[in-house]
């Protein structure tokens, strides 16, 4: 027999129930419960390289190793709380924000909230080539707006009206008191820079959506990776780039990279990484060989003779955007006996571009949509696992591929989310065919 001290505890056990949330909540609560969980939804943080997660019942602690800051999430509707160290807390889900750059808008875009963009830094709106977020702008041109170039007061009382500045070493951000850092670019390697969609997934309650959207992007990498690697040839990539010169404080140069996530892309499409040996005298060796090494060449003709080994040049030279501005750049012949030019395989990361001041798409997509620049570079090197039939996103032959200009027209639907692109692999073995099935399950259940 119960009595009443036990139907009044079961009831309001019943009460605390219903009041939990089973996914986070989009809204703010209205009636607050310490007891409740409001993120029954958490980022997957296994193995993450610079993003700690800590949850706690109405608010959630990220710790950026790579900037040295920590940012707290709490519900909205819930009690602020007393955090030492943060450098921000925040009330989520946030419903807009500026950006300084355009690397964060297909972060957005594949969470469904390109929307939220409410300011860009000035100069940054013309250099964004998403179709969608042009057509935004071009429908309701105060959707998004540059922020004040003239006026610094005005500028900062516009960043202040957004929820949160996102930025990488900006100067204006000094003077801000809702700046948060998003170095994803920055982060030297493939699989650091893949964990910055649940980053922003936080700060918009959508882990779920994040996690989905990371597995599938990753699991898809997985994919053509290994098929990439199952085949039986290597040929040898290098990573090259050309800097025009700006003064004795900038000389003129020529540069073969060997940086972490040009490594992680081209072993993972089955090639090597062209790593050229130091020869004292003709050039010059910064960074360390794990993140960001340079080596730099005090002559276009030690440059050239150092890649005679190679068998394809990606060519990341901001202004060369043809073969000619190749052969002007790195000062090299068309009877020139380097293997790479003869037989045409120099490539350019710069296919698709904005219509405005030439913004790359590269830039802005291919931080989070790893698998697609890999299956880009795949086509070059084991062209066969992805068959004839595929269509590079980013990459370009120099010699044969014109730059595509991306407009308003391109955009299908600007209210929707952009769907995560899963590329098929056309040569692969039982296992892998297995693993393509279980990828386009994982992106159909973001649809």
């Amino acid at each position: 027999m119960f009595g009443p001290a036990t139907i009044i505890s079961a009831a309001f056990a019943l009460s605390v129930a219903a009041q939990a949330p089973t996914t986070n909540l989009q809204g703010c609560v209205t009636k607050y419960d310490a007891s409740v969980d409001y993120f029954p939804e958490k980022i997957d943080s296994a193995n993450l390289t610079n993003l700690a997660y800590t949850y706690n019942k109405s608010y959630k602690t990220i710790v950026n190793s790579f900037s040295n800051e920590t940012v707290v999430l709490y519900q909205c509707g819930t009690p602020k709380p007393d955090v030492p160290g943060a450098a921000q807390i925040i009330s989520v889900p946030i419903q807009n924000l500026t950006t300084a750059s355009t690397t964060i808008v297909t972060y957005l875009e594949l969470l469904g909230k390109r929307n939220a963009i409410k300011h860009t830094t000035s100069g940054t709106l013309g250099y964004i080539s998403s179709p969608c977020v042009q057509q935004l702008v071009a429908t309701d041109a105060s959707s998004i707006i540059e922020v004040d170039a003239k006026n610094k007061t005005h500028a900062l009382e516009q960043i202040a009206s957004t929820n949160v500045f996102f930025h990488y070493l900006t100067s204006i951000a000094v003077n801000t008191t809702n700046a948060v850092n998003f170095p994803a670019s920055a982060d030297p390697g493939v699989k650091g820079r893949g964990e910055w969609v649940g980053f922003l997934g936080a700060f918009f309650n959508l882990e779920g959506k994040a996690n989905q959207i990371s597995t599938a992007l990753a699991t898809n990498y997985a994919q053509l990776a290994a098929a990439a690697n199952a085949t039986s040839t290597r040929p040898v990539v290098a990573w090259v780039e050309y800097q025009k010169s700006y003064g004795p404080q900038y000389p003129e140069g020529w540069k073969i990279n060997y940086k972490a996530y040009q490594t992680d892309f081209t072993k993972a499409a089955g090639a090597i990484p062209y790593l050229p040996a130091t020869t004292e005298g003709t050039m010059s060796v910064t960074g360390t060989k794990t993140f960001t090494t340079t080596y730099s060449y005090n002559s276009s003709a030690a440059f050239i003779a150092a890649l005679a080994p190679v068998d394809i040049v990606i060519d990341l030279s901001f202004a060369n955007v043809n073969s000619s501005d190749f052969s002007t750049s790195f000062a090299i012949q068309s009877a020139s006996p380097v293997k790479f030019f003869n037989s045409k395989q120099v490539f350019m990361f710069n296919k698709q571009i904005s219509g405005g001041n030439g913004g790359n798409q590269f830039f802005e997509a291919a931080t989070v949509l790893q698998n697609v620049v890999l299956a880009d570079l795949i086509s070059v090197t084991h062209p066969e696992v992805v068959g004839s039939s595929y269509t590079p996103r980013f990459l370009r032959n120099a010699f044969k591929d014109q730059q595509s200009v991306q407009t308003a027209k391109e955009c299908k639907d600007v209210a929707a989310a952009e769907v995560v692109p899963i590329i098929q692999v056309v040569k692969a073995s039982s296992a892998q065919k297995v693993a393509t099935v279980f990828a386009l399950a994982l992106v159909a259940a973001l649809l």
